[in-house]
């Protein structure tokens, strides 16, 4: 009977980890990364949010009173500093929802004045022609926290080859994939005025992201998740001098 069991009990261990072991897999642990560089697939972002200082292990909930206030549309983050330069507490970072993108007037206005009661703010995201870009797919929250630890140390390697100035990074969460989007020119108008502008660590280029592992993003606590000018003078360089090679 003792032999049994113990057969029972080796199978039940073979039976969980094998289960484990195909939702890793099916959450994306074995999903290719594929860092480009390119025109983005979004336009000119219409957005609301809230601004937050602190670790950025912590926008989940953040996140999680985004996806109730305004469960129909896409939800972001925006991450500012680079972890290996600035100190946990200093990390300045917003997380918010989409209103509406390019000539696109369809925005709700009563989503939207529902979430400025709500005390989040309004800005807008210039549309750019370059950015640095990488999708993994939003399974699960499991899927959040597999892709910050594989995306960002391909995406920081990749900035760090190419001679690259891209910053801030944007997650933006749409239709089950995740886009981390880093713009390569007009980098101030993705600085919302509560950060005070672009930090001296992040003017210069080749900045580290693959630091952020160390900081998961939207984490386990998420429920759900112009013409460019060629001198691209906010980054610091020109993306027609960059040795990368350009993805229609």
């Amino acid at each position: 009977m003792s032999e049994y069991l113990i057969l029972a009990i080796i199978g039940m261990l073979i039976l969980i980890l094998v289960t484990v072991f195909v939702y890793f897999m099916y959450s994306g642990l074995f999903n290719g990364i594929e860092i480009r560089t390119g025109k983005p697939p979004i336009r000119e972002l219409h957005v609301a949010y809230k601004y937050a200082v602190g670790p950025y292990k912590n926008c989940g909930p953040l996140f999680t009173e985004v996806t109730k206030a305004a469960p129909d549309l896409r939800c972001f983050g925006v991450y500012y500093d680079d972890p290996a330069k600035v100190a946990p507490e200093k990390l300045r970072y917003i997380v918010g929802a989409v209103l509406s993108e390019g000539d696109d007037k369809e925005a709700s206005k009563e989503i939207e004045e529902k979430l400025v009661q709500d005390e989040f703010k309004i800005a807008k995201f210039p549309e750019v022609d370059h950015m640095v870009m990488a999708t993994f797919p939003h399974i699960n929250s499991l899927s959040i926290m597999i892709a910050v630890q594989r995306v960002y140390p391909a995406f920081g390697d990749y900035v760090v080859q190419n001679g690259l100035c891209a910053h801030p990074v944007m997650e933006l969460y749409d239709d089950g994939i995740i886009h981390f989007l880093a713009p390569l020119a007009k980098q101030n108008e993705f600085y919302v005025p509560e950060t005070g502008g672009i930090s001296p660590e992040e003017e210069a280029p080749n900045s580290d992201m693959s630091s952020k592992t160390g900081e998961s993003s939207s984490g386990e606590d998420q429920e759900g998740g112009g013409q460019e000018g060629t001198t691209g003078s906010d980054s610091g360089s020109s993306f027609e001098e960059l040795n990368v090679n350009e993805d229609a």
